[in-house]
């Protein structure tokens, strides 16, 4: 006699959990189009500077123009453009290993662009308080944080591409 009574209860209790669930899904539904809208809006923001800052840093027409203003060595130049380039591929040959294994790649994106966007900086401060008075130390820290921006970016790009 109580089994279609507990069939009735069990019923009942699952169309509440049905229905209750519904309500949480369009709370996380609401937030989660917000957190979407939000990241969207930081992704454009992140790749619009991103491409700024690199057309300044750019290996075909400024930073060959650029070093030859502080050195007339031409291998200096050359390498400073060639450490652009090489930079990006030689750390995810060490780093890939271990980031495939990370359950979130967000933090290791975080700490690379710090690392990609600290030297560009520290490069535009050193030009402005040492350009005309130590080209020839200053050539060395150039060469120095762009060796540091391209093992910060080959970092990132292996993060990014992930996420």
């Amino acid at each position: 006699m109580s089994f279609p009574r507990r069939r009735a209860g069990l019923a009942v209790r699952r169309r509440r959990e049905s229905i209750q669930r519904s309500a949480e899904t369009v709370n996380v539904e609401k937030n989660t189009k917000a957190i979407v809208e939000k990241n969207y809006k930081l992704g454009v923001w992140n790749g619009t500077v991103f491409l700024v800052a690199a057309a300044f840093i750019d290996t075909g027409i400024v930073m060959p123009v650029f070093l030859s203003l502080l050195t007339k060595n031409m291998a200096v130049v050359g390498f400073g453009c060639a450490a652009l380039s090489m930079g990006w591929f030689f750390p995810q040959w060490f780093i890939a290993y271990f980031a495939r294994n990370m359950k979130y790649k967000m933090p290791l994106y975080r700490y690379s662009a710090i690392m990609r966007s600290a030297p560009i900086g520290i490069i535009a401060i050193l030009m402005f308080a040492f350009g005309d008075t130590q080209p020839a130390w200053l050539i060395s820290v150039i060469l120095l944080c762009i060796l540091f921006h391209t093992l910060g970016a080959g970092i990132a790009g292996i993060a990014f591409l992930d996420i």
